[in-house]
């Protein structure tokens, strides 16, 4: 008798959490996705002044003022582009870029998950749409 208790034990902690991750919305996972993979460069405000700053060529930007650079719209086409990379038709994973090639990056990730292997590049843009999500969201008024 107690097996059945103990399945239904496991299985509604399973339905808890993953609830709780499906709960996180899109600029919530851009936002765990920004302190991963982008915060040791560009700072953990996204103001540019993370602690890989002095070792770069050129300085990473302020990504908190990039709507007001772009006539007070956030630039999400663009941004989507920069950060995948892989349409720049450079060397290398950095090649002359500023930035990691993070799209080539996403998608050896994806290929190692049961289901990104196979739909990549689903995974791919749904890690940028986060970040550019999570990027809108640090816009200065």
């Amino acid at each position: 008798m107690k097996t059945p208790f103990l399945q239904a034990s496991v299985i509604a902690s399973l339905l808890t959490v993953t609830a709780n991750a499906w709960a996180l919305t899109l600029a919530e996972r851009g936002r765990t996705e920004f302190d991963h993979q982008c915060a040791s460069c560009h700072g953990a405000t996204a103001k540019g002044d993370g602690p890989l700053r002095n070792f770069l060529v050129k300085p990473p930007s302020d990504l908190t003022t990039l709507a007001q650079r772009h006539g007070g719209k956030l630039p999400e086409s663009y941004l989507r582009e920069m950060i995948d990379g892989r349409s720049m038709n450079e060397p290398g994973p950095h090649g002359s870029r500023e930035m990691p090639v993070w799209g080539q990056r996403f998608r050896e990730d994806a290929r190692e998950t049961r289901m990104g292997r196979w739909m990549p590049e689903r995974d791919v843009r749904q890690r940028i749409d986060s970040l550019v999500a999570y990027l809108q969201t640090l816009q200065l008024k």
